[in-house]
């Protein structure tokens, strides 16, 4: 639903401290529910019932720069009616010339076209030299308690035991964003092992990779296809090549949910000219070891795609007469993608399937309502986490 903007009530100030962002905050929100507030054309309705504050939860976005956080502040008002919340965009530079604390408050109402306002908070935090080391201790009284705190943790992701997780029951990523995939992949399986299962992870670039797998899985639907998938021994990935040249997050976290969900155990990574080749033990699940699977990850020229995103999948499976392909990749129309089946006594079939392409929005937007993090992404992680690691 479209909303209208409007900023009702600001502050900002250099060289603060935590007490006085959360007295101002206070005075602007006691402010906007005096029964008097007017002007700017209010009617005599709108100052007897000032819009509601409806927060359903917290969100934090932690950056290195403010200017990666305000980007977050846009994707988030454009969901307010959706995802009302208290939102603290945090910046922290440590390596600054001086210590302090820079903040900014803006309070806004969202006017819904169908009648009706919401009110919603944004607190911009920069936390520079020495003070950069407590952001949490900054953060935390600013935070609404009683409600789920959602960390967005912009590029690389947390150390470990960075004191922010200790606050947040979501941590939220997109992976796509990883300046190094593999590394990026491995330090973010390491904090969830680190939280013993107390922190929930999110992944932006995972949800993206929906359409991929569903496609992927149709393969195996008809009940005569369905054994190929326990037989499967060679896959193949085409990736957008990467600015840095190194293997994006999108095509490891797909290998990462094929091995998860189907017991492969990893033996082996190599890397040679720009390809990533990953070895894998087959049939981990009941115990024993028969045959592998040899996986490879392909930088490939792409026109008009976005660096590391997936471009095609190629299946092998079977051995012999009894050797199966699968294969999908984008159509040319890039909205939908072309798949071909090739089995053994079926025959050869393809078909167009569609591959939405969701928007950043859209994705946080799911990520949000989700009531407890995906599982599925917690296994194909930590597996593909042991893989590269």
């Amino acid at each position: 639903m479209a909303l209208t903007e409007g900023e009702i009530g600001s502050w900002d100030a250099q060289n603060t401290t935590v007490d006085e962002v959360e007295r101002q905050l206070g005075r602007i929100l006691h402010a906007l529910h005096r029964p008097d507030r007017g002007g700017n054309g209010a009617s005599a309705a709108d100052q007897t019932h000032p819009p509601p504050r409806a927060s359903v939860l917290n969100l934090l976005v932690r950056a290195d720069e403010m200017e990666e956080a305000e980007h977050v502040a846009l994707l988030m008002e454009t969901l307010a009616s959706r995802h009302p919340s208290r939102m603290l965009l945090l910046a922290v530079d440590p390596a600054a010339s001086g210590d302090g604390l820079d903040a900014a408050i803006s309070t806004r109402v969202a006017h819904r076209p169908s009648g009706g306002q919401l009110c919603f908070e944004q607190v911009g935090l920069v936390a520079r030299g020495a003070v950069a080391f407590h952001a949490a201790s900054v953060v935390e009284p600013l935070l609404i308690s009683n409600l789920p705190v959602f960390l967005w943790w912009l590029g690389r992701p947390p150390q470990s035991q960075d004191p922010l997780l200790d606050l947040c029951d979501r941590l939220i990523v997109d992976s796509s964003d990883f300046p190094d995939a593999p590394a990026g992949l491995a330090a973010l399986d390491a904090c969830a092992a680190a939280a013993e299962g107390a922190l929930e992870l999110g992944d932006l670039g995972w949800r993206r990779l929906a359409p991929w797998r569903q496609v992927v899985a149709e393969f195996f639907d008809p009940p005569d296809v369905r054994p190929y998938q326990h037989r499967v021994t060679r896959v193949t990935v085409d990736y957008a090549a990467t600015r840095t040249g190194v293997v994006s997050g999108a095509p490891l976290l797909l290998v990462g949910w094929l091995a998860a969900r189907l017991g492969w155990e990893p033996e082996h990574a190599s890397s040679a000219g720009g390809m990533l080749a990953l070895s894998f033990a087959l049939d981990r699940l009941a115990g024993s070891t028969r045959g592998s699977v040899t996986v490879r990850l392909r930088p490939q020229p792409a026109s008009g795609a976005e660096p590391g995103e997936i471009l095609a999948v190629y299946l092998t499976a079977g051995s012999g007469d009894h050797t199966a392909e699968f294969s999908v990749r984008w159509a040319e129309n890039r909205t939908s993608a072309a798949t071909r089946s090739v089995v053994p006594e079926r025959g050869d079939w393809a078909r167009i399937a569609p591959l939405e392409r969701p928007s950043e929005a859209e994705l946080l937007s799911r990520e949000l309502e989700l009531p407890a993090a995906d599982q599925v992404y917690a296994e194909s992680l930590a597996l593909i986490a042991r893989a590269v690691r």
